[in-house]
């Protein structure tokens, strides 16, 4: 499997492991339409395995949106390091195999994943 790219990535460091994560899409709400964000995970080995991938859809928030017409909400370390725990926790085996892994269902703060 190819690695992510390092333009537009990101890295963090869990329990001595360091992944590189990368958005695909907007993080906001345009018009009514949420946000849908596409959420992708590689440990850093010099021959990535599986993909841990998840999308991650916007919860409306009606207040926010009265304030400032759209919902402005990030994915942040914090929630990535949660995708990865959960991924983790249900089988996700970055350094062997190839292809893609769905962690499944979760909700991190404005977003269900």
């Amino acid at each position: 499997m190819s690695r992510l790219p390092r333009k537009n990535s990101r890295t963090i460091t869990i329990d001595g492991r360091e992944f590189r994560w990368l958005l695909h899409g907007r993080n906001r709400y345009i018009g009514r339409a949420p946000a849908v964000v596409t959420i992708s995970i590689q440990e850093e080995l010099e021959h990535p395995g599986m993909t841990l991938q998840c999308m991650a859809v916007s919860v409306q928030n009606e207040e926010a949106e009265e304030e400032c017409g759209y919902c402005n909400t990030s994915i942040t370390p914090a929630d990535i390091e949660k995708i990865i725990r959960a991924g983790l926790a249900r089988g996700w085996d970055p350094t062997t195999g190839t292809g893609t892994f769905h962690p499944g269902s979760m909700t991190l703060g404005q977003y269900k994943v």
